[in-house]
């Protein structure tokens, strides 16, 4: 266990509004699980945006939105304590579709990075290292494939310093157009 985690709690939050559900949320929250306790961080998870109004909130250290997608919160009170979470100081991720929720609010875009323009079909392509000497990527290759739905994104946070990005030469907006990009 790493001692400095030992004791920090995080929220696993898996909300998802109307539209599409993706089917791995349930797995992605294992596995989120599983790491968690291995670094001896607790974990709680809930889809329940009423949390973000609780006084339990203030007891993690940071959420984690799990294939969030869609309105991730049903009210502006929501919003607003989400918001005074995180400008708290507290910490902030999300994963996959996280980028799909609240499309509508700018803050949230400028939180995540950006906000969901589409994505083409699952597929692998080749993930590059922009920043090598980050401690989140000095582990890896200077690229590698990966299985995923690539997401791209409009209205990006230009303060971000992006650590890995896909190599669009190697996405297909289709099955059978090898380059989208013609």
């Amino acid at each position: 266990q790493n001692q400095k985690l030992k004791g920090k709690k995080l929220l696993i939050y898996t909300k998802n509004g109307n539209g599409y559900v993706h089917d791995n949320i349930d797995t992605s929250v294992t596995t989120l699980q599983k790491i968690c306790a291995e670094l001896g961080v607790a974990t709680t998870v809930s889809e329940d945006p009423n949390i973000f109004l609780s006084s339990e909130m203030y007891s993690f250290d940071a959420v984690f939105f799990s294939n969030t997608n869609n309105e991730a919160f049903d009210t502006e009170e929501q919003r607003n304590a989400f918001q005074s979470f995180c400008s708290s100081g507290k910490g902030f991720g999300g994963l996959h579709s996280a980028i799909g929720s609240e499309r509508k609010w700018p803050w949230f875009w400028k939180l995540i990075g950006g906000s969901f323009l589409r994505h083409p079909p699952l597929q692998t392509f080749t993930i590059k290292v922009n920043r090598k000497d980050h401690p989140s990527t000095k582990h890896l290759p200077p690229s590698f494939n990966s299985e995923d739905e690539c997401y791209f994104i409009k209205n990006s946070n230009p303060s971000f310093k992006i650590l890995l990005e896909a190599d669009l030469s190697t996405v297909s907006e289709n099955k059978t157009d090898k380059n989208p990009f013609r």
